[in-house]
């Protein structure tokens, strides 16, 4: 597999943690929610082999304080790499062999410019759950993991068979190469907006 010629230990890179419902200023619920950022890092925690897990926190200096405070606790298998705010992200993504993040069709879109697996785990409205179907499902550039236990058993079987990810790897450069589906996501946002989803 490419990415294990390149690391010496398969990475995960991961984003977010738990999640707040957002209302308007009427304190109606906006059916979207603010996301924070280290379940999947405690999640990973349980993976059994040695992995990489490389969590950018962009502006949120608490979080990159708290991640920094974890590795401590964590176990010696698992290397934990904290990011501030990266100028070059894409480089750390094309690095890595799985993308662990939320559903948006701007996360979807750097897995597949990057040709690395997307794992997602979680859609803060129905426009990223519909973007993360179209990659996952329908273009099959990744999976679906709404729970930790989800993500902590697929990491552990591409670190254990990395061979895994091939189709994974070769369906991003397929759309890649064929197009990047924002047509597709652009029709799925506009059902949602005239609401014919209904």
């Amino acid at each position: 597999m490419r990415t294990v010629k390149r690391n010496k230990r398969p990475v995960a890179y991961a984003f977010y943690e738990g999640v707040t419902e957002l209302t308007d200023a009427d304190g109606n619920l906006t059916g979207e929610y603010s996301v924070q950022y280290t379940a999947p890092v405690k999640a990973l925690m349980n993976v059994k082999l040695p992995i990489t897990l490389i969590a950018i926190c962009g502006t949120n200096r608490l979080l990159y304080q708290r991640l920094i405070r974890m590795k401590e606790i964590l176990p010696p298998h698992i290397d934990l790499r904290p990011y501030e705010f990266v100028e070059k992200v894409y480089e750390l993504n094309r690095a890595a062999d799985l993308f662990l993040t939320k559903g948006g069709p701007n996360a979807m879109l750097d897995s597949v410019l990057m040709e690395v697996p997307v794992g997602v785990f979680y859609c803060a409205s129905k426009i990223e759950y519909l973007s993360a179907f179209l990659f996952t499902s329908v273009l099959n550039c990744g999976r679906f993991l709404p729970h930790a236990k989800q993500i902590v058993k697929w990491v552990n079987k591409c670190a254990a068979n990395p061979a895994i990810l091939e189709p994974y790897i070769e369906a991003t450069r397929v759309v890649r190469h064929g197009g990047n589906g924002a047509v597709q996501i652009a029709n799925y946002i506009k059902t949602v907006v005239d609401g014919s989803d209904e």
